[in-house]
């Protein structure tokens, strides 16, 4: 065959795995594998009914844990359970998500004999407790041959917001009662999820979570690198492609990027703080990738560079003092609590505690000898209109756009994403700023 093929063959698996449709090599999560399958096991093998919750930021490798946990119980208790999906994004309601699951089981037992589809049809004109009973008793017809079942919820903290969180409800409180195993995996990057649970829900859960952590250092991070981009030696070209990535680590890239000194490391600490990791490096190797059989470093930071700055530049230098300060805070909280959506309150807070530090520190400069020589810290209503117009420009983004109940209250607490982050800020209004020392934890 021609060169192209085994090209052709390395950017298939390499971009599977960027991309997640093909599975990759768990990394620095044996710990969190090992309790997962131990849960499950319990599950499908004595009939317990379980439940946890994995929460960390996004490409961080959670929706990787429990397929490669799940896969692992596939090959020791082959036919002994079966695996229903929710999506949170895709699944807007309660009903949506029972026909959903209606309909994964019809694909289940679509061979079984003496099954028919009348079964699920008839149970979806009943009340959501007893259609989750009735679905589930599906498995019991044969005690001897009854198989587990494990519910894994994509964006569970979606399901959470629901009028009453009736579908949770009754799975946990089905997975606690019914003769058949049944197990509720809920997937989330809200760190506050076990939170937003009603408390009916909550005394149902088995309080199991798992925090996923972003990489802490290089070598982690270039561990889950090796694991996306490096595959097995096949041909030549598969040998060229290794050495090749592994040679790339270490390049230096002075000319596309001042801020880092060669291409992994550089993109590491420029996504560190705006929780990118592993997943805007992901993006970039996509583009490349197409481009050319081999990846060229420089481009990989040239490309995170210039977005880093794009047009966000222009409305920052252009943001009043306090508008800037608040900004700053909220890229600080998301960074210091590893969330991915923070609010107004969360924000002002940590510019009144920033504010206050500033101040000390002007008062000791100048050793008490000019009254009021401290940093002003403005009042909740004046920064509640600095922050109104950073949602103008867009520079925090609303996760809702409903409008009922717009008083004050509402608005501090409404969720919303920070556009830009915090080492990107400190590039941006530079070295010089008197604001700048907020940009470094």
């Amino acid at each position: 065959m021609t060169h192209e093929d085994p090209v052709r063959e390395v950017k298939e698996l390499v971009l599977g795995r960027l991309t997640g449709r093909r599975p990759s090599d768990l990394v620095n999560l044996n710990n969190e594998r090992d309790e997962l399958l131990g849960l499950l096991k319990g599950t499908i093998v004595n009939g317990e009914g379980n439940s946890s919750l994995v929460i960390g930021p996004r490409s961080t490798g959670k929706t990787l844990l429990v397929n490669t946990v799940l896969e692992d119980m596939r090959k020791s208790y082959p036919n002994q359970f079966i695996v229903i999906r929710l999506s949170g994004f895709a699944l807007s309601d309660d009903k949506m998500a029972l026909r959903e699951i209606s309909r994964q089981l019809d694909a289940v037992f679509s061979h079984t004999p003496g099954y028919s589809t009348t079964e699920t049809e008839a149970l979806e004109k009943k009340s959501m407790s007893e259609t989750l009973s009735g679905l589930l008793a599906i498995f019991d017809q044969d005690n001897e041959d009854s198989v587990a079942v494990v519910f894994v919820l994509e964006e569970v903290d979606r399901f959470a917001a629901t009028a009453r969180q009736t579908l949770l409800y009754n799975l946990l409180d089905i997975s606690q009662t019914s003769k058949t195993g049944v197990a509720v995996i809920g997937i989330s990057a809200r760190m506050n999820t076990r939170e937003m649970l009603e408390k009916r829900v909550r005394s149902r859960f088995s309080q199991r979570t798992y925090h996923i952590k972003r990489p802490q250092s290089l070598d982690s991070f270039w561990a889950v690198c090796r694991s996306q981009l490096l595959v097995p030696y096949k041909t030549s070209f598969a040998k060229q492609w290794n050495d090749h990535v592994l040679v790339s680590a270490t390049v230096r890239c002075k000319s596309a990027c001042p801020a880092s000194t060669n291409a992994l490391p550089g993109t590491f600490f420029w996504r560190l703080s705006n929780f990118g990791l592993p997943q805007t490096p992901r993006a970039r190797f996509v583009r490349v990738v197409h481009a050319d059989p081999f990846i060229d470093p420089s481009k990989i930071t040239q490309l995170d560079y210039i977005q880093g700055l794009s047009d966000t530049q222009s409305f920052v230098t252009g943001l009043s003092e306090l508008e800037l300060a608040l900004l700053i805070a909220a890229s600080r909280v998301e960074v210091k609590l590893e969330a991915e959506t923070i609010n107004f309150n969360i924000a002002y807070d940590e510019y009144v505690e920033m504010a206050k530090v500033i101040g000390q520190e002007r008062s000791r400069a100048t050793s008490g000898l000019t009254a009021g020589a401290g940093y002003r810290i403005w009042s909740k209503d004046v920064a509640r209109s600095a922050w109104e117009r950073l949602e103008e420009f867009d520079l925090v983004l609303p996760l809702s756009t409903n409008t009922k109940g717009t008083d004050a209250s509402r608005d501090d607490i409404r969720m919303v994403k920070v556009d830009t982050g915090l080492l990107e800020l400190g590039n941006m209004i530079g070295k010089n700023h008197q604001l700048y020392k907020w940009t470094r934890l």
